[in-house]
């Protein structure tokens, strides 16, 4: 425990002090920042009181507790605490596997094999739900339906999926052993890793010369995505434009801004941000490019962030039509900061609101017409069936305007 005394007397560096490259996590998104706290760095929150209760409850574990537990257990422990005091509900600490997974999140890619696994409401199996084409998965042999067994030599039995997900990723070009159960045997499978690229969008061309474009979440690699599908619609001569957005949590604020940039014309403010010293930062359109066509957003409960940054865009600026249901109402800007240790926090750290002045937080948007069923659709298939897709309520109204 000698280092854990240590840990103490250091406590609000290792929390505070930001190692040389941080980031700054947008409504769940990254804008890359060099920012270096000096290590003097303090905190008015670090009291006395603080350090002695600490001091106080390390000192007992060590004495009473039957185990052994290390100071880094400890240092985690306490980190995860500090959060937890400050009640805000988005913010988080980050160690291990889970600091990794935040940033491949944020890229838009990963090192994997490129499965989707899901489990069994009702059996708790889990199932390999989907191969992707191209990846190293479907290479190997393994099979959508297969039922995972074990993954790295470790059975999947009372695993979560992120846990099973982190056995699977690793160093591109190593090698993953898989055993999968399909026709009543428990099959071996060698997968190498590759990196894993996610795609994020979808579109294609409905009925009425409408173009569709499906964004399931902003990440980095949707940017360039969404600018290949918008510029492949334009030149079907688009009569009108429908941007599916249902159950797209959020993402990178700059990548949002940079696709509202490819629909609104130049300098107009698509959002701003206000933080704890009433600091404003106003994110503004910067090229020409802009669509001269009715647009639709389709939205439902699960609808947030920096995807509803975007639909407020939008309506405020484009007077675009919303569709579906009321959005999740996330209106607050996440801070990332990579400590000295390599783990991470996030904070909220400002509110962002429309061109209009619109606070969405706790709120979310109002659609222009209302579907109640919104949130029954079920995306994924839709996108398998183009004929379900113009079933479905929300792009038939958008395609009877």
């Amino acid at each position: 425990m000698e280092k854990l005394k240590m840990f103490f007397l250091g406590i609000c560096t290792a929390i505070i002090l930001i190692a040389a490259s941080a980031y700054i996590l947008s409504i769940n998104g990254v804008i890359n920042l060099d920012y270096i706290l000096p290590s003097s760095f303090g905190s008015k929150l670090y009291t006395k009181k603080v350090d002695n209760k600490a001091r106080e409850i390390t000192a007992l574990v060590d004495q009473y507790y039957i185990e052994d537990v290390s100071d880094e257990k400890i240092a985690d422990g306490i980190s995860a605490g500090i959060l937890a005091g400050t009640n805000d509900k988005y913010a988080g600490y980050y160690n291990g596997n889970n600091v990794d997974n935040l940033y491949q999140t944020i890229n838009g890619s990963f090192t994997g094999i490129g499965v989707t696994v899901s489990k069994s409401a009702t059996t708790g199996a889990v199932i390999i739900s989907e191969v992707h084409e191209g990846y190293p998965a479907k290479e190997a042999g393994l099979k959508k339906g297969d039922t995972l067994i074990s993954v790295a030599g470790h059975s999947v039995e009372g695993l979560t999926l992120d846990e099973i997900s982190g056995y699977i990723k690793g160093e591109e070009g190593t090698s993953v052993e898989l055993i999968v159960r399909r026709r009543r045997r428990n099959i071996p499978i060698t997968c190498k890793r590759a990196v894993i690229k996610e795609e994020e969008v979808t579109r294609m061309m409905l009925p009425k010369k409408t173009g569709y474009i499906r964004v399931k979440a902003f990440s980095k690699v949707t940017e360039e995505q969404f600018r290949e599908a918008l510029e492949l619609i334009k030149t079907k001569n688009p009569q009108k434009l429908i941007i599916d957005l249902r159950d797209n949590g959020g993402g990178v604020v700059d990548v949002a801004v940079a696709m509202a940039d490819m629909l609104i014309a130049k300098g107009e403010t698509v959002a701003y941000t206000l933080d704890k010293s009433n600091t404003r930062i106003d994110y503004k359109t910067k090229d020409d490019e802009e669509l001269s066509v009715p647009i639709f957003v389709l939205v439902n409960s699960h609808t947030a962030s920096a995807s509803e940054l975007f639909t407020g865009a939008l309506a405020d600026i484009k007077n675009a039509v919303i569709v579906g249901t009321k959005t999740y109402g996330k209106g607050v800007v996440q801070t990332t900061f990579t400590l000295s240790d390599h783990t991470a926090i996030k904070l909220t750290t400002a509110k962002y609101y429309t061109p209009k002045g619109r606070c969405i937080d706790g709120t979310g948007i109002e659609p222009d017409k209302v579907i109640e069923n919104a949130d029954t659709c079920n995306i994924s298939d839709l996108l398998l069936n183009k004929r379900a897709l113009i079933n479905d309520w929300c792009v038939n109204y958008a395609l009877s305007r």
